[in-house]
């Protein structure tokens, strides 16, 4: 198994959960197509936990009735509700669109590579699992093939890729100087 030439390991989680990095490091193209799965199903998760989230919020069980308030507070009590229901919103929309952005950084070099591929059938394939986040299964099915066909099809297209790229898939830091490789 090829080692990883790694240029800089210096990796940072940032605030959203996705790994970004200081400097540049290459990784095999396969560790490459893995992450940006991940990606996807880590966008995905948010995505879901927002709306879950704002639903909780927004459940009378969230709301807190201490006593039955006879005075007109009880409106001021909702409207700080809403207000407090619209910051959380926001917030996990200014998360969520973050990460998107992150995550299309990553699939617009995974979509160049995967475009190289001489088969359309390759091409299907890889962008169905590793883009769209779906399962092996689900592939087969969907272009009327076996698994085994599809997992033959993939392993064609990722020896193709390493024969493309070396193996090697150089990421760059957004403020670096450098550029993707």
């Amino acid at each position: 198994k090829k080692k990883r030439n790694w240029k800089s390991r210096a990796i940072i989680p940032i605030f959203t959960g996705i790994l970004t990095t200081i400097g540049s490091f290459d990784m095999t193209v396969k560790d490459f197509l893995k992450d940006v799965y991940k990606q996807g199903v880590y966008l995905r998760t948010l995505k879901t936990t927002k709306e879950k989230l704002l639903e909780d919020i927004a459940s009378p069980k969230a709301m807190a009735y201490d006593d039955v308030k006879v005075d007109s507070s009880a409106q001021s009590d909702l409207s700080d509700k809403l207000l407090q229901i619209y910051a959380e919103r926001d917030r996990l929309r200014e998360k969520i669109l973050k990460a998107m952005a992150e995550v299309l950084e990553r699939k617009k070099i995974a979509i160049e590579l995967i475009n190289r591929l001489p088969s359309y059938e390759e091409r299907v394939i890889m962008m169905e699992h590793y883009l769209n986040c779906k399962k092996w299964d689900d592939i087969a099915r969907e272009i009327h093939y076996s698994s085994s066909s599809v997992f033959f099809y993939h392993g064609m297209a990722l020896n193709a890729l390493r024969d493309m790229t070396n193996d090697s898939v150089i990421l760059e830091d957004a403020d670096s100087d450098e550029c993707l490789e």
